[in-house]
């Protein structure tokens, strides 16, 4: 039968880790002269009685705004002169009206605004003008951008931006809008366009919960020759010579506040915890549906979804989360903060920042990539640890050997026992 032999309460508090390597939301403990240590036949338990952190992060964040638009089109869209990142992969020649044009794949990087949304219109309008701005980059000639139009975004009604400032109401939340090219354009000006696609890699992140779409378990392959396969719907306008005149993209289900919804707090010990595979693929788009020693301590739930709001938890039961250690003796601990994917948050400024001050350029300021280190990302918790007795040792309790014969009148080396030495 177990019982308890020792407990004591670990407070713990990641601020200002300002040295060897730890950061607020990946801090090492270093216990030093109060080291947790049990006997035989004894384990160490570690329960999470309290958590509190402040919520220093948007719900659209490094883990969840990337996807690529791929344009299927002429060599001279132009996208590179806009968005640097955007690439070309020349697939072959096609002539129309006596023109050769060159024609390939563009591969486009895009991202998301850092921010909460207040409603299924705001994150949709932000989709909407991502695509909007690399689709005016495309002109076919040197210049100003290619007018275009964003018109009938949904869900809800777009009668004004004020159309919805809730997740609640009428609407299915499902994504969808158009993009028109406008008549203001000279024919020149509009480039060759045959096919597009919108893709949501699973290695990129959670974009495809945000939006609503099918997610991409290939791994993202550099300089395509084919068109991937679309994440979204995309409905493509065109005039008979291959024009571009508006693009209607429509996502696949419902659209969702965030996609994050539970912080888990991790450590680096060895334990008795199981979790599927899933949970701690350094790949997203490896399928896992095993299950391997976890290094979970506690599933934390977000339940407040104001940017600054404090994240809380407190043990009702004492119970909820757990570990049984397999060491004897704990003399460091790392406590690590991810997503549900063994992720960091903070994925910006060199793996330091979650959400920081950006310039015109939507670029990070450098100042603002410290937020785990000279910032406001850490966290406090209080951890009660248990020593427990499981077993009783059976220890061996015999008498020491008794030579019969006194050793000055035998010949043979026998052992004699002198506080434990062997002579």
């Amino acid at each position: 039968m177990e019982s308890i032999v020792n407990s004591f309460n670990l407070y713990v508090d990641s601020d200002n880790p300002l040295n060897n390597g730890s950061t607020g939301d990946n801090f090492v403990l270093y216990l030093g002269a109060n080291s947790i240590q049990c006997d035989a036949g004894e384990y160490i338990r570690m329960t999470l009685n309290n958590f509190s952190m402040s919520r220093g992060f948007t719900d659209v964040n490094g883990t969840n705004d990337t996807f690529y638009l791929y344009v299927d089109g002429d060599e001279n869209a132009r996208f590179q002169e806009g968005i640097p990142l955007a690439n070309f992969t020349f697939v072959e020649e096609q002539t129309i009206n006596g023109v050769t044009y060159r024609f390939g794949i563009w591969e486009i990087p895009l991202r998301l605004t850092n921010r909460n949304n207040t409603s299924a219109l705001k994150l949709a309008e932000d989709f909407a003008a991502q695509i909007n701005g690399a689709m005016s980059y495309a002109k076919a000639t040197a210049g100003a951008l290619l007018a275009l139009e964003s018109t009938n975004v949904e869900p809800n009604s777009y009668t004004s931006i004020q159309a919805s400032t809730t997740w609640a109401g009428d609407a299915t939340g499902i994504i969808s809008f158009e993009i028109k090219t406008s008549s203001s354009n000279s024919a020149t000006d509009v480039p060759l366009v045959r096919q597009m696609s919108v893709v949501f890699y699973e290695q990129d992140g959670d974009i495809y919960k945000l939006l609503g779409g099918n997610r991409q378990t290939q791994t993202r392959i550099a300089n395509p020759t084919t068109l991937p396969t679309s994440s979204i719907h995309i409905e493509l306008e065109t005039d008979m010579n291959s024009k571009l005149m508006g693009v209607k993209c429509q996502c696949l289900y419902p659209s969702q506040r965030a996609s994050l919804n539970h912080l888990y707090l991790r450590t680096d010990l060895v334990s008795t915890g199981i979790e599927t595979h899933s949970l701690s693929s350094t790949f997203r788009n490896r399928s896992h549906n095993d299950a391997i020693t976890s290094s979970i301590l506690a599933r934390i739930p977000i339940n407040d979804i104001m940017l600054g709001s404090a994240i809380n938890y407190d043990s009702q039961v004492g119970q909820e989360f757990f570990i049984h250690c397999k060491q004897k003796v704990i003399n460091t601990i790392r406590f690590r903060l991810t997503d549900n994917h063994d992720q960091a948050l903070t994925t910006l400024g060199g793996g330091k920042t979650a959400t920081g001050a950006r310039d015109v350029s939507y670029q990070l300021l450098p100042l603002a990539a410290n937020q785990s280190t000279l910032g406001n990302m850490s966290f406090t918790c209080v951890i009660r640890v248990d020593i427990v007795r499981d077993t009783t040792p059976e220890l061996l309790k015999t008498k020491p050997y008794q030579n019969p014969v006194p050793a000055r009148f035998s010949n043979l080396l026998i052992h004699q026992d002198h506080g434990g030495q062997t002579v």
